[in-house]
């Protein structure tokens, strides 16, 4: 994935805003204060990595609900190779920027849109994952900021790689 750290930036600020303390889209805050003061005793080497973690399967389980699970991915659970990369960028310490704040978050989305402005709701198809790259992360980046400015909960996701 050459554009991982695009990826990241998405899916923390994504992550970020669909918290209960921001837009509550669902039921974690990993990436608030109190977040710290939960992990931080039990993870005080990894604290970064376990706050992406942790959010990253709280939006999974919800986007699941909505998509499904099978042979379709989404933003925050792709197939494992991708997953394994992304890892290894987030433990990278480049890549760990984590938002401090709600402003942050809808920024990181603004720039990443490029000011492009789909809007949806509900799961929205974008293709296959072979399709996956900068112009579907500014696609992705616009339909969440879309969803969160505009108080509805959107859910795109992809299917399979084509084997054709």
């Amino acid at each position: 994935m050459k554009f991982s750290e695009e990826f990241i930036k998405l899916r923390l600020s994504v992550g970020f805003l669909g918290e209960k303390s921001n837009f509550n889209w669902w039921n974690s805050d990993f990436l608030s204060e109190s977040g710290d003061s939960f992990l931080s005793p039990v993870f005080a080497r990894t604290i970064g990595l376990a706050k992406y973690h942790g959010v990253k399967e709280a939006a999974a389980l919800k986007h699941d609900e909505f998509i499904g699970v099978g042979l379709v991915y989404h933003l925050f659970r792709l197939p494992e190779m991708y997953e394994q990369h992304l890892h290894e960028e987030i433990s990278n310490e480049k890549a760990k920027k984590l938002p401090k704040n709600k402003n942050e978050a809808i920024e990181t989305l603004e720039g990443l849109s490029r000011g492009k402005a789909l809007v949806d709701e509900g799961p929205v198809y974008m293709g296959t994952l072979d399709e996956l790259s900068e112009s579907t992360i500014q696609e992705l980046a616009s339909l969440y900021l879309s969803a969160f400015k505009k108080d509805k909960k959107v859910y795109p996701y992809f299917k399979e790689l084509d084997e054709d």
